[in-house]
């Protein structure tokens, strides 16, 4: 019986992961500059590459590339333990968020809160040499 449970055990430890590997579509249906991440609609996915240039405040920056600037929010696991400074070029993996406040009004009717924007939430990101 042990003999029949450690064959099934190594069998199913050691499996195997596959991934698709055929013909891709030419077409790229998210947003690959900051300037097309703004026009985004709400979840579309944003691969982007350019640095970021300012810490707004918590997990907020301030990401720039060649099209322009658009605010990220990169919670600090995804840091990990890379460091960034302005001057690193990166490649950030993430969607666009639409703040609450761009559908409903903010705290006593009073419009929109002052920090909520437009941003690309950051799920992954990498350093370019």
């Amino acid at each position: 019986m042990t003999r029949i449970l450690t064959i099934l055990f190594v069998l199913f430890a050691f499996q195997a992961y596959a991934a698709y590997t055929g013909p891709t579509s030419d077409t790229y249906n998210g947003a690959n500059t900051a300037a097309a991440a703004m026009q985004a609609p709400e979840g579309a996915t944003c691969v982007l590459e350019g640095n970021i240039t300012m810490r707004i405040r918590g997990n907020r920056y301030m990401f720039k590339d060649a099209s322009g600037t658009i605010e990220i929010d990169i919670p600090p696991h995804v840091f990990g333990d890379m460091d960034v400074s302005d001057k690193d070029r990166v490649k950030i993996t993430g969607e666009k968020a639409v703040p609450p406040s761009a559908f409903a009004p903010g705290p006593k009717g009073k419009g929109p809160r002052p920090d909520d924007a437009d941003h690309i939430r950051v799920r992954y990101i990498q350093k370019i040499k």
